[in-house]
Order: C-alpha cells, then structure tokens, then sequence
C-alpha cells in the first residue's frame, strides 16, 4: 500500500512545476489534473459521492473532504417541489438544517458543507489508474493551449523536428506543441527520420475528435511565397510582389514577380547572384524547379513571359471566354507544352486564363483557309472576285451586312479600292440585303407568324424566320424565353444581350406577364 501522504509535498510542487515547463502549461492547470485524478481515485474508496480534492500551491498539502448538501429537517427523498434541482442531491451527501447549525451558526439551506476525510491509502492498480487520468487531463490542456496559439498562425511558416513517423505522415515537434504533416502534403520522393529539422507551412488548425489538431504543409503554394519572404530580403521588405504562382510540388513551379520601383530588377533580385538565392529554395524544396517570371499588368506580355522559355510570335486574345491563343515558331510548340503538358498548365494557372498553342505554319495554313472562307461569303453574295473578297476579309469585312453599314469613304481608304468600285460594293451589298429581305418575307407568309413578332424592336427579317422555324411564332412563345436560349435559336443574331433582354421584356408586356 501507498500512502498518498508518506512523500515531501514539496516535491509535488517542485514537480508539478517541472511538468508545467515541460509542456508549456501554467502552474495552476498541471495542479487542477492532479486534484481531478485524486477526486476520481477517492470516489473510489469512499464511494460514489462528490469528493472535492484541494492542493495547497505552496507547501503541497492535500487535503480530501466529501461535500455535503444542507437540507430542511423535514426533507423527504419522496418530496417534490423543493429548491434544490434532484441532480444536486444526487451527487451529494445531505446534512439536516438542525445538524448542520450546531457546528456552524451562519450555515443556510442550499449551502455545501466540507466534511474532510482521512488520508488516503491507494495500491498499485489506482495509483496508476491515477497517474494515467492525470497524463490524460495535462494532454487535454496541452491541445487546448496549442488551439490557442496556433489558431490565429494559419499561413505562418514555422520550424520544428520530426517526433515520429506514422505511415509516411510525420508528427512535428513545434517546439513543444506537435504538428501533423500528412504524406499528401508533403513533396513527392522526400524522406523524413526522427529528429529531422521540417519546415513547413501552417495551412489548418482545427478541432477533431481526438482534440485541436495543427495541420502542416510542404506543397501549397503559400509556402513557396513563404521560403521567397524569406531568402530574398527585397521580398521580405516589399520592394519585390510575388503577384502570381503556380506549382507541380517537387517538379517544377513558375513565379511572378514585379516591382514599381523601376531601379529594382525583380527576376535578377529573386535569383541573386550566380542563383544563390533561388538555389536555396530550390534545395528546400527537394530538387524543384523554379522559373522566376516578370509579371506585367498587359496580358499579352504576362502570358508571354509565362510561357517561357517557348518564344511567342503572336498572341490572341478571345476576352469573351477568357481564353488565349498563342502562336509559336513549329519547331517549338512541343517546347511550349512541356513534358506531360506542364509547362503550359501551369503558365496557364499563374496567369488565370486558358492558353491554347499552336505552331506558326500551322496558323498560316488556318489564317489561310479562314480568310477564304470569309472571302467566299462576298464572292457568292457580290459577284465579286475572290482577291476583293479577301481585301475585305483582311480589312475586317465578316459580312454584307458590315459592307453595307459603312460610308463609302471608309471602303476607299483600303489599298486598291477607288470610289468607283466602294460605290459598286455598297450598291451590290443593298441590291444583296434587299433579295434576301424580300425572300425571309416570302417565307414568313407561309409560317403563320404573328404580326405583333414582326413589330418587336431590333429584330430583323431573317431572325424572325429563324424563331419561326423552331417553332417561336407568337408573343407568348417569346415572352417565354430566356436570353440564353434566344442565342441557342438564333445563334448569328447581331444582338446585344442588352437588346435581346428588351426583346423578351417587350414581349412579356404585351401579353401581360409583368
């Protein structure tokens, strides 16, 4: 038998206090785990009432007391309606009011009386029972403190050691709080071992069932800008932005960098000298390869400086899909996509747009067949030659209707073009619209559309042909469309969706829906 008494209480002070160090805890919380583990001990050999155990923070006296609940003299276990919830009774011993009063004249009912108990005497299977409870409640503590310190650092880089490996996730000693590395996050072919230094990024702290848990990264992106604040001091004071970045962890990364001040070179400070600054991270990162790029708030030059080291004859922006095209040299568009299509993925997320690449022969043969087919519209519709055709394809011409808009002035100012022949064009353009117009009226007179479809604002003969032909003949079939689907019937329509939402709305209101 162990008499819990037969020790210096000091020493249970002096190691209490050794603990509370040891793991970052306060004094007090590694004292209240040891009150909590000899309470439930003491419930163990005094029964099962409220025990209440008190260390003094000084000498490190225990002293053991049963709480007593102070009742009525006529209390009854039967009685309902009294003061006191059930629960409380339950959890206490009860001392009658009379009792109560002839050791202490101030006590009232409802009060909680200490009845002290005798030294406590525990054998081996309890004090261990004991010591574990107390392990438990100091690791509670320990993870709340962490919750607490580490909450308000995601994004923060920080430093520890390996503890222990567990499946190729590692368990980091944060300076005696401890971080999980999971083996998603960490880059692909390093290895760690006990005791190894880790640098990491903080990217999750959050409650799980085991308790707060500090979640570490090796792979975000964030952690590269992290390891560049860090080696690179113009980064660090602002001089340097890193503006974009994008990363295949432990292969390969692209950064954009940029800097207002215009005595500042943003790639050369990024890379120092002979690359002694890239290379460190480079080393941090297990052998990953890194492309420091200017960025450029033009598009075209950003995009072109992303997808290095390809060169790029011509760029293409469609700004409706946020899409672009690039158009390199043949020789270099295997260079351009990169191994497993890596570089162009990645200029692609550093810039945020789609890239397409295709070689320079390649766009000629395509401008090529574009510009003839363009070229065929005027052809067929003007009776014109094929070389007009073209000069007003490569001009910007895309149809009669284009033709016919413009002032004859515009038409000469093309190299070739006198103002006999824009004259001629203009009017064979006219004669062209005037066909077609009176062939689409043809047309409706077989179909049976409404004449108040034919009153609407904006809308031309041929688009009136076309919603009919997909069965939108009345007020009520258009007034029921939305402007997508306008656009799915009538795909070419030279419409605003502005005006095409005043079409719809026009309609609803003839017909009373708004």
């Amino acid at each position: 038998m162990v008499n819990l008494y037969n020790f210096d209480n000091l020493e249970l002070i002096r190691v209490a206090r050794d603990v509370a160090e040891q793991k970052g805890l306060g004094l007090e919380v590694v004292v209240e785990a040891i009150e909590q583990a000899l309470e439930i001990v003491s419930r163990s050999k005094y029964g099962d009432c409220k025990i209440k155990v008190s260390i003094d923070r000084k000498t490190g006296v225990i002293s053991i007391s049963r709480m007593a609940l102070v009742v009525n003299d006529d209390w009854s276990f039967d009685a309902e309606g009294h003061d006191i919830p059930a629960e409380e009774v339950d959890k206490h011993k009860l001392v009658r009011i009379s009792d109560a009063l002839l050791n202490d004249k101030e006590v009232k009912v409802g009060d909680i009386l200490l009845e002290p108990l005798p030294p406590l005497d525990v054998d081996y299977n309890t004090a261990k029972a004991a010591k574990q409870k107390v392990a438990q409640l100091i690791m509670l503590q320990e993870r709340k403190r962490q919750y607490e310190e580490f909450k308000n650092r995601v994004g923060d880089l920080v430093y520890g050691v390996v503890k222990r490996v567990e499946y190729n996730s590692v368990v980091v000693d944060l300076n005696g709080s401890e971080g999980y590395l999971p083996v998603y996050n960490t880059i692909r072919g390093e290895v760690f071992r006990l005791n190894d230094r880790v640098k990491a990024h903080v990217e999750e702290v959050r409650q799980e069932l085991s308790g707060p848990q500090i979640f570490l990264s090796r792979v975000s992106r964030r952690f590269m800008e992290l390891l560049f604040k860090q080696e690179i001091p113009e980064v660090y004071d602002g001089v340097v932005t890193v503006k974009a970045l994008a990363r295949d962890p432990g292969s390969r990364s692209k950064v954009a960098v940029f800097s207002s001040d215009k005595n500042v070179d943003p790639v050369g400070a990024c890379i120092g000298a002979r690359g002694v600054r890239i290379q460190n991270i480079v080393s941090e990162l297990h052998g990953e390869k890194i492309d420091v790029v200017l960025y450029s708030p033009d598009l075209a030059k950003f995009v072109v400086n992303a997808i290095a080291p390809a060169e790029v004859v011509k760029v293409i922006i469609d700004e409706d899909v946020e899409r672009i095209e690039l158009v390199v040299p043949e020789h270099q568009v295997s260079l351009a996509i990169g191994k497993h299509g890596q570089n162009i993925r990645l200029a692609s997320e550093l810039v945020g747009w789609g890239i397409d690449v295709i070689g320079d022969e390649t766009e000629s043969t395509r401008k090529a067949r574009e510009l003839s087919s363009g070229a065929r519209v005027f052809v067929d519709g003007l009776d014109v030659e094929e070389i007009i055709g073209q000069l007003l394809v490569s001009e910007g011409f895309s149809s009669i209707e284009d033709l016919d808009r413009v002032e004859v002035g515009d038409i000469t100012a093309i190299d070739g073009f006198n103002e006999e022949i824009a004259i001629e064009l203009k009017k064979r353009a006219a004669e062209y619209l005037e066909r077609r117009r009176e062939e689409a009226l043809e047309k409706l007179k077989s179909l049976s559309v409404s004449e108040e479809v034919m009153e609407l604002p904006f809308l031309e003969v041929e688009d009136i042909v076309k919603l009919c032909e997909c069965g939108i003949r009345s007020m009520e079939d258009i007034a029921s469309l939305c402007t997508d689907e306008f656009y799915d019937i009538v795909p070419k329509v030279k419409l605003s969706k502005e005006q095409i939402g005043s079409i719809i709305l026009e309609s609803r209101k003839r017909v009373g829906w708004v």
